[in-house]
């Protein structure tokens, strides 16, 4: 189960591919706008009824762009998720209903987890990207006022 853009689903369809050549069933729960894509990958699917360039073509989606702030659009992100998740609901407990485990996106991660435990169904996040800290992860500091100095002394923040 993925949602959002292209680069979000893509690499599920090469994971799906993989599952059914080493035996199973797999079907991808995604936006109908990526049918063909899926299709290609020899994988099942099940539709979700959000078109994610619709909503980004839409005044809500345009909305981001004039955020000012990486915090503005994150709000305005959070707030068109939020918007859109009841429209989906719907079709990803149908799908799950149907299915023996959940492997989920990050996007879908939260709301999945709590369908497949719903219906005590195993499921597992299958991330392309870190989504919580972990021993391997560099440490990441926040950028430093221009000009600004370390505890050290030295420019940047330390």
């Amino acid at each position: 189960m993925t949602a959002g853009s292209r680069g979000d689903v893509a690499p599920y369809t090469g994971l799906g591919h993989a599952l059914v050549r080493a035996g199973h069933e797999v079907t991808l729960v995604t936006h109908a706008a990526f049918a063909p894509l899926v299709a290609g990958s020899g994988v099942g699917f099940h539709p979700l009824p959000v078109d994610p360039r619709a909503e980004l073509e839409s005044s809500r989606g345009r909305g981001l762009h004039r955020s000012a702030s990486g915090a503005g659009k994150l709000l305005r992100v959070v707030g068109m998720a939020r918007a859109l998740v009841g429209r989906m609901t719907d079709d990803l407990l149908t799908a799950a209903r149907s299915s023996d485990v959940l492997l989920l996106s990050s996007s879908l991660g939260p709301l999945g987890h709590a369908i497949a435990e719903g219906l005590s169904l195993p499921s597992m996040g299958v991330y392309l990207q870190p989504i919580a800290p972990h021993g391997s992860s560099p440490r990441r500091c926040s950028a430093a006022a221009p000009g600004a100095r370390s505890a050290t002394g030295s420019p940047g923040a330390g």
